[in-house]
């Protein structure tokens, strides 16, 4: 069995960039795992992308196959801002997730609104 030599990789994010090394034969959520500690982008919110390896996004299953390549760049897409979750009742509502009777009982407080700003 021949030693499996570190792939030396470089990880494209926007902007910046980070070298770093993966082990090949490993699995795509441990090449995740790597780039979260790298970026702070949860596995959940990664795409990685890398023409020369996989084909479209990198899938947690896959397995990472080198093909005798020592380099490789990956690009993720991915973003680390953690997004606030706002109490239901200081999101925006919309029609389409209004029962029958309370999108008539809107309509008519709107007719009724209406028709007070015209009389006054």
């Amino acid at each position: 069995m021949v030693d499996e030599v570190p792939i030396s990789t470089t990880l494209k994010w926007g902007k910046q960039r980070f070298t770093t090394t993966i082990q090949p034969s490993s699995s795509g959520h441990s090449l995740k795992l790597q780039v979260e500690a790298l970026t702070s982008v949860p596995v959940h919110r990664q795409k990685l992308l890398c023409k020369s390896l996989w084909k479209g996004t990198l899938k947690d299953d896959d397995t990472i196959q080198p093909n005798g390549k020592s380099s490789l760049i990956i690009t993720l897409i991915g973003n680390a801002d953690v997004l606030v979750e706002k109490p239901i009742k200081e999101r925006p509502l919309f029609s389409e997730d209004l029962t029958p009777e309370e999108l008539w009982k809107a309509d008519h407080n709107i007719w009724i609104h209406k028709k007070k700003i015209l009389l006054i």
